[in-house]
């Protein structure tokens, strides 16, 4: 597990603790949870490219294929948070793309 983390408010003034990595990053099949793909903004704060919440490797691969890899949608790194409750997760993610309404919201992912 990374020691780097971020933590996410949603728009429920909730706060979630997403782990960070540098991308490219490769996880075990069945890793189930919350992502985040974002890059670094001009302020040095986290911009969400993309939310979304499934299995790590496989919805991580299709989402950074939906968004593309340049430009001003290239995620530099991926946020996670692991869950193996399905409702809490989903819960979670719709929470957070209530608030950043901009992030792409995967195809493939299980949201």
């Amino acid at each position: 597990m990374s020691e780097d983390y971020c933590d996410w408010m949603g728009a429920s003034g909730f706060s979630y603790r997403y782990y960070v990595y540098d991308l490219p990053v490769s996880f075990d099949d069945n890793q189930y949870g919350n992502f985040i793909l974002a890059t670094k903004n001009n302020s040095n704060g986290w911009e969400p490219i993309c939310i979304g919440e499934g299995d790590f490797q496989a919805c991580i691969l299709n989402s950074l294929h939906q968004i593309g890899t340049t430009g001003n949608n290239k995620p530099t790194h991926l946020h996670v948070h692991i869950s193996t409750d399905t409702t809490v997760a989903r819960a979670e993610v719709g929470d957070l793309q209530n608030l950043y309404i901009e992030a792409i919201r995967p195809n493939g992912a299980d949201t």
